[in-house]
């Protein structure tokens, strides 16, 4: 059994005659910059942090924290299950919790980036440059570093997401709809929506990637729908008792920290947050209250660097060491003069935060050009009754993606905060990124196909942009003096 284990565990990593040094280098890489940021990064900074703190507190006491407790109520336990174990010792303290929770999320990403190589493995079967240019797009976005140094859900759902639709595609592409795997996705279906209610993404694009294959595969439809019917039952008794505990103690599934709009409405949010493009400081000055409420500078500034200020853009009071972030820093920032006592990078890194923004123009231009190919796929999948297994699979990650992202438009619009639209974070769809990578390898594998001078070439660039931008890698709020 441990050879089976060792073999399985290797297998992903394994060319014809060897290793594939190339993907591990990648692959230990991202993983080792993902346990830098966790040993040094502060785990009292991050997007919401402290009422994190306060959930782990409170559920160290084996309860559910209550708006009273937690501003992060409606969060589901799972991410802060074994942090609240161990502080409910007392043997160690809630800094310390919060820590290991953030050593977690090195896990996490270990086995994200784990299969998101076997899925690439199952949609091009040893195609050595595929996993690797696929990985490498992921390991190119600073948004994967930043949450993953956070004591939040996110790395949980990224993680389990990735899982769940390498699973899925076992199950209902490569024909292996034996028990245990059924029981495995829905097992992992259930975790995710006890991670964040992201997950929950997942489920209408599984529901219409299945019905799709049932009508092109008559004589699949009965075991698919039994499959399905199984997984989703199981995910239900494995996560639903905390969406029923939503309902009960706030009347909706869906409780929030604010209040939700009446309806559904455009006009719930501004034209600046639909048209804004921040053009005039988004490759200068792509930092918190630059372009307010603006939707994408702010995801686009997200993604490749700190417009919140909880990462690279950092404050430290000089008198007592402690750090400022986020509307802390701002705060202060907004004081005319600034206070004596206060030491930032805000002004300093600016410049460089606007170069980042534009060096990564070309690789966005690639992600984007693999979320079209996806698009693509998904069309011939519909449409096409011999589209072919690789096809298939691709349109399960576009699928992903674009109800993930229909899904976050719908709750942006519903809580607005015009002024300053806090809810505008990459972070948020975080578990999106590695099928985005995904698609842009394919999309680099066409360009291979047709022209390898072209291919190289862009190889070149984008290494160029990514060692650039590799700062933005790493943490500024060192956890110590």
């Amino acid at each position: 059994m441990v050879s089976r284990f060792r073999e399985s565990l290797f297998a992903p990593f394994r060319l014809e005659h060897g290793m594939n040094k190339p993907l591990i280098a990648v692959f230990l890489l991202i993983n080792g910059v993902v346990l830098l940021n966790a040993i040094c990064h502060d785990p009292s900074r991050g997007y919401d942090a402290y009422h994190y703190w306060d959930y782990i507190e409170v559920f160290s006491e084996f309860r559910l924290p209550t708006p009273h407790d937690s501003a992060e109520f409606f969060s589901p336990p799972l991410p802060y299950l074994l942090p609240s174990f161990l502080y409910s010792f007392r043997t160690f303290d809630l800094r310390a919790a919060a820590k290991f929770a953030q050593l977690l999320n090195v896990l996490f990403s270990m086995g994200l980036t784990f299969y998101l190589i076997k899925t690439c493995d199952i949609i091009r079967p040893n195609d050595a440059h595929f996993k690797i240019t696929s990985l490498a797009f992921l390991g190119m976005l600073p948004v994967h570093y930043k949450t993953f140094a956070f004591v939040r859900g996110e790395p949980l759902v990224a993680f389990l997401s990735v899982l769940v639709v390498y699973k899925t595609l076992t199950v209902f592409v490569q024909d292996a709809c034996s028990l245990s795997n059924i029981v495995v996705l829905g097992f992992s279906l259930g975790l995710l929506i006890l991670a964040r209610q992201w997950g929950f993404f997942l489920f209408p694009a599984i529901i219409i990637f299945v019905a799709v294959l049932m009508l092109k595969q008559k004589e699949k439809r009965l075991p698919f729908l039994k499959a399905t019917i199984v997984s989703l039952l199981i995910a239900c008794m494995v996560g639903g008792w905390f969406y029923v505990h939503l309902y009960r103690q706030y009347g909706t599934i869906k409780a929030f920290n604010r209040p939700p709009r009446p309806v559904f409405s455009f006009s719930n949010q501004p034209s600046e947050f639909y048209f804004g493009l921040g053009l005039d400081k988004l490759f200068s000055d792509p930092i918190r209250n630059s372009f307010p409420n603006q939707f994408l500078p702010i995801f686009y500034s997200e993604t490749w660097g700190d417009y919140w200020c909880y990462f690279v853009v950092y404050g430290r009071n000089v008198r007592n060491g402690r750090f400022l972030s986020g509307w802390q820093l701002q705060k202060e920032l907004s004081r005319d003069p600034p206070p004596l006592w206060l030491k930032t990078n805000r002004y300093d890194v600016r410049n460089y935060l606007g170069r980042v923004n534009l060096v990564s123009l070309f690789p966005s231009a690639i992600l984007l050009a693999g979320i079209v190919v996806g698009i693509v796929y998904f069309g011939r999948f519909v449409g096409n009754y011999s589209a072919n297994d690789r096809i298939t699979m691709y349109s399960l990650l576009a699928l992903v993606i674009a109800i993930s992202f229909a899904g976050y438009f719908w709750f942006l619009v519903m809580y607005p905060k015009p002024g300053e639209g806090d809810t505008i974070k990459a972070t948020y769809m975080l578990h999106t990124f590695p099928f985005v990578s995904i698609l842009a390898g394919e999309f680099l594998q066409r360009i291979r196909q047709e022209s390898i001078h072209v291919y190289q070439a862009i190889l070149v660039l984008l290494a160029i942009s990514t060692l650039h931008n590799f700062p933005v890698f790493i943490t500024r709020y060192v956890s110590w003096p």
